[in-house]
Order: structure tokens, then sequence, then C-alpha cells
């Protein structure tokens, strides 16, 4: 099994430094924030899975959440791209990541999978 690590040694370096950047902040949104790589890409568990980092074949780096349509997006940067439940927004940069808005995204998808839990123990 890959580690994250060799998964990074991978990357180009402007790929590399952008994961690098997003999964150090995904981490400390609200510790502990477990990654574990799940087909051949970084996934963050909070109890269920969070969200993922996955980089593309052009440069980019999407940042996709589970439950991301159950999610509010004012930012607009959300997509779906035909997927039932997925969303993800696409950066090139690291400086191009609007860190708040990605906060608010974790907390939220966490937000989510807790009030999920909430509702299994209750039936």
């Amino acid at each position: 099994m890959q580690s994250l690590l060799d998964f990074l040694d991978t990357l180009p370096e402007p790929q590399r430094l952008l994961v690098v950047a997003l999964h150090d902040h995904i981490v400390e949104v609200q510790p502990p924030i477990a990654v574990r790589m799940v087909y051949g890409i970084p996934f963050f568990y909070k109890g269920k899975r969070l969200a993922y980092l996955n980089p593309k074949k052009e440069g980019s780096v999407d940042l996709g959440f589970t439950r991301g349509h159950a999610m509010d997006d004012s930012s607009g940067l959300l997509e779906a791209k035909g997927r039932a439940q997925i969303k993800s927004a696409s950066f090139q940069t690291v400086e191009e990541v609007p860190w708040d808005t990605v906060t608010e995204w974790v907390r939220q998808a966490i937000e989510l999978n807790d009030r999920l839990k909430g509702e299994r123990r209750q039936r």
C-alpha cells in the first residue's frame, strides 16, 4: 500500500506544494483528522470520509467532498461535475486557494458526518 510520502514523491513540484498545503490545512481545521490512501489518493476522515485530494494530469488539484451535495457553498467554487453526491473545487496554485472557504467546507463536512451519525443512532 502506497504511503502519503510515496504519493507526494510522484507529484511534480507545483502540485506537491499545493497538495501539502491543502493537506496541512485540512488536518488542522478540527483535529484529529486522519488521512488514508484510498484509490491511490489521500482521503481525509473524521469518523467517515470527509474529503480527498486528487491531482489531475493537467496540473491542478481537486479538493473533493464526499457529501458535497449537502454542503452550503456561497463561494460557488464547488462543482458536482455530473456526480450525485461529490462536489469538488479545482486549484492550480497555493496562492489561489481561498483558505477561509476551505476551512468552512471542512467544518461543514464534519458537521454533516456528525449529524448523519446522530440520525443513525436514533433509528
